[in-house]
């Protein structure tokens, strides 16, 4: 340098005399982690200077941990004020290695099998290496390592690895922890078929787990293996059998055509047998493809009609104890209970048995003969009449009205319906085509309806009866307001409270009628001396006989009689048709006026049109349908006034009556006959009283 700048001519001044050396700071793990040494080196000449900041920056950029920090900074500021060019191998942090356990161990949780049967597997899979040639570990687990074998069903656990005891962590030079060394851990080395999950080993396929070694490294595998699978089912009525074949896999045992068949027979199928189908099915287990549920085998059902053999042309009770209203709640009250049948009514058909009927067999050979109810026949009982047709068919009739009861093969016809306790809840309404008898009482809102005679043991409450016979009530009649009685016979009971007596005979009372309104064209009878008759209104046609009418508080009671009372319901009918039809008549004027306008403005409109003549119009066509019904109308108004005359005329015939009083008449009662009235201000003893058509009124006999 001094040379050059002599040569040159230049000063040299400040030219630094030693090499130019960068400074260096590195921070160095061990390959265990377990330490961490910095090196540092200072820079000169004209290198760059190590400063604090840049070994900063190494020791963070490191990411060690665990080390004082106090003390690294004072041995840093040292190094820098010392005289020394480098540190090195200055130690950082040290960690602390991990204290190892006890050895592992291995427990085997599959079942190995017998040797001479783990020998067989061996010698199957030997003799088949087609069948193993899916195995890419064959290389590396040879067949002549394996030494023992056992059968796998997937996720099974086939080892377990217990881990090490008495071992103790470390920590490494970046502060993560260090777990226990296993001393002489077991080394399994693992193929197809197997994984490990955490410390077990589980088979993830079915199959043959097959384990080796290869010195102190466990080999395991599974590999596939299924013996091939036939199963034969049969319908639950046996008329079908169908085959399902699984076929083998791996090494797995096949199964050949002549043992297919053996298996069918074995599982019954005799007969039926489609042999074309099983041709093809075979066919298909020799190249190994699979097939489920096909059919092989069909049984033949009995030869039978179609139709059922025995036809009822009435209804059948189902025995349902309920019915369904429109709003979906269940009503009690209405029952299907009886098979309600009239007289001359079809009941039922027989048709004749079918020639050609025959018995069936199903797969297994079994014979299935014809269903009963093929066979089935019927029989005329009592009230039937049995027809025989020229088509061999029977024809069933009744012969009278009732009940039809079918006890095995025989029809018969009940002309009375019992009910041994009450109509109620448990029997719910009662209507029978002929005689009912109620062993106990009618409870309030049932119906009972009879076409016969109606018999009740116990009490009616507010409840509806109809018979077309009479009424027969053992008790008394406890109305509420509600109940209605209705014979075309008559009326018989104990008492009568609040409740509408309708008969065309006779109402026989043996206690009170309290209340009540009581219609009858016979006669009223309370004949006993607790037979009072009052308050409610009376008509009998042929009077009345009570031990006393009315009652000391002077009481309105009301009695007709002398007239035929059920010709004054047919009057009032009368009069409510001829209402209504004048009311029809008024409306069609009405209509009719609208439509003559309707009418003439379509006229008028389609009349404008040159050359076209008016088409009727639709208005017409309605006036003219107007004036056919009004004159329909005025025609039955006729009829029916002609018929209120007889009618009116037949109403004031006198009916022969008496109206018989055997204790008092009291005030308050009010005797009415051809529109004439009775009245007594003061109380009368044992008095009868009839109307005299000579007279004109009623008058007393005293």
């Amino acid at each position: 340098m001094m040379q050059d700048a002599i040569l040159r001519g230049a000063p040299l001044a400040a030219a630094p005399l030693s090499p130019a050396v960068n400074g260096v700071a590195v921070v160095t793990v061990s390959a265990d982690k377990l330490k961490a040494v910095l090196f540092l080196r200072k820079g000169r000449g004209g290198g760059t200077p190590l400063t604090p900041a840049a070994v900063s920056e190494a020791i963070r950029a490191s990411k060690v941990k665990g080390f004082d920090p106090v003390a690294v900074r004072k041995d840093l500021l040292a190094f820098f004020a010392g005289t020394a060019a480098e540190l090195a191998d200055y130690v950082l942090v040290s960690g602390r290695a991990a204290k190892p356990g006890s050895e592992p161990k291995v427990e085997w949780r599959a079942l190995f099998l017998p040797a001479q049967e783990a020998a067989a597997i061996r010698a199957t899979a030997a003799a088949r290496p087609e069948a193993l040639k899916s195995l890419a570990s064959l290389a590396a687990f040879p067949l002549a390592r394996v030494e023992a074998v056992a059968r796998m069903k997937k996720d099974g656990e086939v080892l377990r690895i217990s881990p090490s005891l008495g071992g103790q962590p470390g920590v490494d030079a970046f502060g993560a922890a260090i777990s226990p060394l296993r001393s002489g851990a077991a080394v399994v080395r693992l193929f197809e078929g197997v994984a490990m999950r955490k410390d077990v080993v589980v088979a993830t396929e079915p199959g043959i787990l097959e384990k080796g070694s290869d010195g102190m490294v466990i080999l395991l595998r599974v590999r596939p293996h299924r013996d091939a699978e036939m199963q034969v089912t049969l319908a639950p009525d046996r008329m079908k059998a169908s085959v399902s074949f699984f076929p083998p896999e791996g090494d797995g045992a096949r199964i050949s055509p002549e043992d297919a068949r053996a298996r069918i027979r074995q599982a019954g199928v005799q007969k039926g047998i489609d042999e074309q189908k099983v041709l093809v099915l075979m066919d298909r287990l020799i190249r190994g493809e699979g097939f489920l549920d096909q059919p092989i085998a069909e049984g033949r059902p009995p030869r039978m009609d179609a139709q059922k053999r025995i036809e009822f042309h009435v209804h059948i009770a189902t025995g349902q104890a309920l019915a369904l209203r429109k709003d979906g709640r269940a009503d009690f009250r209405i029952q299907d209970r009886i098979s309600r049948i009239r007289k001359g009514e079809l009941v039922a058909t027989v048709r004749p048995r079918d020639p050609l009927a025959e018995d069936g067999w199903d797969v297994t050979g079994k014979t299935l003969t014809v269903p009963a109810e093929a066979q089935e026949t019927l029989k005329a009982g009592r009230g039937i009449r049995e027809e025989l047709r020229p088509d061999g068919s029977i024809r069933f009739t009744s012969d009278s009205a009732g009940e039809l009861v079918r006890d095995g093969g025989v029809l018969s016809v009940t002309e009375a319906h019992t009910v041994e306790g009450d109509v109620s809840m448990a029997t719910g309404n009662i209507k029978f085509p002929g005689i009912v008898r109620i062993g106990g009482s009618v409870r309030s809102g049932f119906t009972v309806m009879a076409e016969g005679i109606l018999e009740v043991g116990a009490a009616v409450e507010a409840a509806l009866l109809s018979a077309d016979g009479s009424i027969t009530v053992g008790q008394g009649i406890k109305g509420e307001g509600k109940a209605v009685l209705r014979s075309k016979r008559d009326i018989e009971g104990q008492f009568a409270e609040r409740a509408v007596l309708l008969a065309i005979g006779d109402v026989h009372l043996h206690g009170a009628c309290v209340r009540c309104q009581v219609k009858c064209n016979g006669r009223l009878k309370l004949d006993t001396e607790k037979g009072t008759l009052v308050a409610g209104e009376v008509r009998a046609s042929r009077g009345v006989e009570a031990q006393n009418i009315g009652s000391p508080s002077g009481v309105r009671t009301v009695v007709s009689f002398g007239q035929d009372f059920l010709v004054k319901d047919q009057i009032e009918r009368e009069e409510r048709e001829v209402a209504a039809l004048t009311k029809r008549v008024a409306d069609l004027d009405t209509e009719m006026f609208v439509l003559e306008k309707r009418a003439s403005e379509s006229v008028a409109a389609a009349g404008a049109t040159v050359g076209v003549a008016p088409a009727q119009s639709q208005a017409a066509t309605m006036l003219s349908r107007a004036r056919v019904q009004k004159v329909q109308a005025l025609k039955l108004i006729e009829q029916r006034k002609m018929r209120l005359i007889t009618l009116r005329d037949r109403y004031d015939e006198h009916v022969p009556s008496e109206v018989v009083v055997r204790g008092t008449l009291y005030p308050g009662v009010i005797l009415e006959s051809h529109g004439r009235r009775y009245e007594t201000r003061t109380e009368k003893k044992m008095i009868s009283l009839r109307f005299d058509p000579a007279q004109g009124r009623i008058v007393e006999k005293l």
